[in-house]
C-alpha cells in the first residue's frame, strides 16, 4: 500500500504550516530568553549587596537609616546595572532593621530583595 501524490502533498502542506508557525515564535522566545538572563544578572547583583550588608555588625554606619546608591560591580557587564538599598530602623518592631536592595538592569526593570536584621 502506497500513498498517492495528493496525500503526500497534503501531508507536506500540513508540515509546512506547522514549521512556519514554530518559526514565527523563535524571535519571541529569544527575546524572552535574553530578558530572563538580564533579570537573573540583576538578581545576582542585588544578592551580592544584600550578602555584604548582612555580614556587617548591626551598628555599622552602612546600616544607618537612609537610602544608598552604587553602580557597577567588579564583573564584566556589571557597569550596566545600578543598585540601591534602603535601611529602615525599628521597622516593624524595635531592634530590627529592614533592608531593601533594588537592582536595575539595562532594560530598566527592577529586582528587589528584602530582609530583616536584628541586634
Amino acid at each position: 500500500m502506497g500513498f498517492t501524490l495528493i496525500e503526500v502533498l497534503v501531508g507536506l502542506l500540513i508540515l509546512t504550516i506547522g514549521l512556519l508557525a514554530i518559526s514565527a515564535m523563535v524571535p519571541t522566545a529569544y527575546s524572552n530568553f535574553s530578558s530572563s538572563g538580564s533579570d537573573t544578572l540583576a538578581l545576582a547583583f542585588a544578592q551580592q549587596r544584600l550578602d555584604q550588608l548582612r555580614a556587617l555588625p548591626y551598628n555599622d554606619s552602612s546600616l544607618s537609616a537612609g537610602t544608598y546608591t552604587d553602580s557597577g560591580g567588579n564583573a564584566p557587564g556589571d557597569s550596566n546595572y545600578t543598585r540601591s538599598y534602603q535601611v529602615e530602623v525599628d521597622t516593624p518592631v524595635a531592634g530590627v532593621k529592614r533592608l531593601t536592595v533594588t537592582a536595575t538592569g539595562p532594560r530598566s526593570r527592577q529586582v528587589q530583595l528584602k530582609t530583616l536584621i536584628t541586634q
